[in-house]
């Protein structure tokens, strides 16, 4: 469900629980019931506050105190205006609300309390945001000089035996860099452009095994143009080859209902009963702030071999 929905769902729950309270009270009181009425009552201005929720932002973001004297009475008055108006819709303009101008002062005080409310709320949840980028781009730190000391360390254990692979490696390998360095701050990427990054990485392995490292990659039709996290194949895929050994390694992407499904399989016993390492506990705690229980990474022995399955929400991009 996205935000909107949420919101609006939010809000409609608002309104509904205010006109359960107001037709209860009506029953208990021993008045008319009016329930249509309280119906709209209460509808229209809990989706009159909702309708002010980007004014509230747009308050929030002037970064000053002040703006949010002016910025209540705004909200007061067209809340109230929005209301007066909804309600001579829903009743064919045969709706009382009493003298105006002492309506907008009696629905002062109670938009004061919504304001603040929904201000506060608004706070809490751009800090609750803010909190979990820098929790997500920390994990993004932590594999780049993981990654680059494997890289390095590959470099450096074919230098003096053949000077001119090692040389190939460091011109992929500045390419790789280069590239990560020009992608943006977004949190995902078309799967093309991943398939793109990780060729390049492959260049850099390939020449380190020179010729004894065999990588396939299929990747489904109905896969293409999904979002996935930036730099995810990367460091599942460097688990496979270290953990494999020079050898096959196969990457298979497919779309499986509303997931897309991305497993790699290796050669090798891999960490198997071990538990998951640096880069795949990264990974996993990556999807976990991205999509929550909906991003999972799992390690299974296949045969002879080791297949890490990671499952995320499939997302066509725009």
């Amino acid at each position: 469900m996205t935000n909107r929905r949420w919101i609006f769902a939010l809000f409609t729950a608002v309104g509904l629980l205010h006109f359960v309270y107001r037709a209860l009270e009506n029953v208990v009181s021993g008045e008319p019931s009016r329930w249509p009425r309280v119906l709209a009552e209460e509808m229209s201005g809990a989706y009159g506050a909702m309708v002010m929720i980007p004014w509230v932002l747009w308050v929030l973001g002037r970064g000053r105190w002040w703006w949010h004297l002016p910025g209540v009475v705004v909200y007061s008055g067209v809340k109230t205006s929005l209301m007066w108006g909804a309600r001579e819709l829903a009743f064919w303009g045969n709706y009382d609300y009493g003298l105006m101008p002492l309506r907008y002062l009696m629905e002062f005080p109670v938009d004061v309390i919504g304001y603040a409310i929904t201000a506060g709320a608004a706070v809490f949840l751009q800090r609750q945001s803010e909190m979990e980028r820098i929790k997500l781009e920390n994990l993004n730190l932590q594999l780049q000089p993981h990654f680059l000391f494997n890289a390095m360390n590959a470099v450096s254990a074919t230098v003096y035996e053949d000077p001119r692979r090692a040389d190939l490696m460091l011109s992929r390998l500045a390419e790789y860099l280069r590239r990560t360095l020009q992608r943006g701050d977004a949190a995902e990427a078309p799967l093309e452009q991943e398939l793109e990054m990780l060729e390049v990485y492959l260049d850099v392995m390939r020449a380190r095994f020179e010729g004894g490292l065999a990588v396939s990659v299929v990747v489904d039709p109905a896969a293409k143009g999904a979002m996935v996290p930036q730099g995810l194949l990367q460091p599942v895929v460097e688990n496979a080859i270290r953990h494999g050994g020079a050898g096959k390694v196969e990457i298979r992407i497919a779309r499986e209902g509303g997931q897309l499904r991305v497993r790699v399989t290796d050669e090798g016993r891999g960490e198997g009963g071990q538990g998951l390492g640096i880069g795949l506990k990264n990974t996993q705690e990556r999807l976990r702030h991205l999509y929550g229980g909906a991003g999972q990474v799992s390690l299974v022995r296949r045969g002879e071999g080791t297949e890490v399955s990671v499952g995320i929400p499939c997302r066509l991009g725009g």
